[in-house]
């Protein structure tokens, strides 16, 4: 299963949003920190903080309603 998030950052210059994928959820402060690393590296920022971050619910279908 895939787990998409929506993040919300702090940067050196202000704020930021991105959309995640991931193969597992995000469970602890270590997720959180690496997340924010991997923002900053993609971005060239010298460093990103993670805010909050919500996962987005699956779409309703036929399938798994």
């Amino acid at each position: 299963m895939r787990y998409r998030y929506f993040i919300s950052y702090a940067h050196q210059s202000g704020y930021g949003n991105t959309e995640l994928h991931r193969d597992q959820p995000i469970s602890n402060h270590d997720d959180v920190a690496a997340i924010g690393t991997r923002i900053a590296a993609r971005n060239n920022l010298p460093w990103a903080c993670v805010l909050n971050f919500q996962r987005y619910e699956e779409p309703r279908t036929a399938f798994n309603e």
